[in-house]
């Protein structure tokens, strides 16, 4: 995608313009990715969540975080989300949900992480 950085109509022909990569993977962390762009230009922090794979934690993806202000016509009456995809991230709709709100995904889920853990292990003793 190619971003000038002025407004539309001061563009002239043959002016600079930068290339940001879009959908292809590590768009939202390097620097010429589209998506790292559109966050700090929209003041959109990007945060860190907890993935479904051994790869520890992925960004939540700037898609999914749009995804929650418009509701798809088809099927997105069937649930709030409903057309959110999960890019491999544990229980995501719910990092959402946080996300939108300002709610520390660190501070709430992994305490209850922590207690089900020790309350599954308190269990088995």
């Amino acid at each position: 995608m190619m971003v000038y950085n002025k407004p539309l109509s001061d563009i002239k022909k043959g002016e600079k313009k930068i290339e940001y990569f879009i959908h292809t993977a590590g768009n939202h962390e390097a620097n010429n990715g589209y998506f790292k762009f559109l966050s700090e230009f929209l003041q959109l922090p990007i945060v860190q969540v907890e993935a479904n794979s051994q790869t520890g934690y992925n960004p939540l993806y700037l898609q999914m975080v749009f995804s929650a202000s418009f509701i798809e016509q088809k099927r997105g009456w069937a649930s709030f989300l409903a057309t959110v995809r999960s890019f491999n991230i544990y229980n995501y709709k719910r990092r959402v949900i946080e996300y939108l709100l300002e709610i520390s995904p660190e501070t709430n889920y992994d305490s209850i992480r922590v207690l089900s853990e020790r309350n599954r292990v308190l269990g088995q003793s």
